[in-house]
């Protein structure tokens, strides 16, 4: 998970390594699929991202970054070549009170 902090709170360490595993995971597990979706004409890719994307929160600097990148990396892939690909984010609600 990113942790919470502000932009000062989070060490350039930390950020990359919460950045390899969820941006470039997210990356990372797209590629490897993508063209074995794209060969077979058919398949569906929904990455689950969290509303930090669409609503930053400074105190949340490095995943709402994080989350506004992937948004923007899945809809860049949804634009691609690949038309016969499916490709979304969506986001999780959360119960009231949590």
């Amino acid at each position: 998970a990113i942790p919470a902090g502000n932009l000062l709170d989070i060490s350039m360490d930390t950020w990359r390594k919460a950045w390899e595993l969820k941006v470039f995971g997210y990356i990372a597990l797209t590629r490897h699929f993508l063209k074995s979706m794209s060969d077979a004409g058919d398949g569906v890719i929904v990455n689950v991202i969290g509303s930090a994307g669409e609503i930053p929160d400074f105190d949340y600097v490095c995943g709402s970054t994080g989350n506004a990148a992937l948004m923007a990396f899945t809809h860049s892939c949804r634009r691609s070549s690949f038309t016969t690909t499916a490709i979304a984010w969506c986001i999780p609600r959360m119960p009231a009170g949590s």
